[in-house]
């Protein structure tokens, strides 16, 4: 028996996100998962991404530029997922 893929999370403080992407992401956009332990929603920054490239959400040039930042943050820590926790 194998796991054919293993998920991880990146965990990111709402301090070092701006308060735009913090609507953005509460009002826009649909989480993938809710974690039923810490409460917290998770999402996946690809389909995040995919539904801006499909015309499914209009986010700001400020929102857009934090969401590939945190693309970039999650392909360079293997990360798939990423949930915002409070500082």
């Amino acid at each position: 028996m194998k796991f054919e893929n293993i998920l991880k999370i990146g965990d990111i403080e709402n301090s070092e996100l701006s308060t735009e992407l913090l609507n953005f992401l509460q009002t826009e956009v649909q989480h993938t998962y809710t974690d039923n332990v810490l409460k917290e929603h998770i999402y996946n920054i690809d389909d995040i991404l995919d539904g801006i490239e499909g015309g499914g959400y209009t986010p700001s040039v400020t929102v857009e530029s934090q969401l590939n930042e945190l693309k970039t943050l999650c392909d360079s820590n293997d990360c798939g997922y990423f949930r915002i926790i409070n500082s």
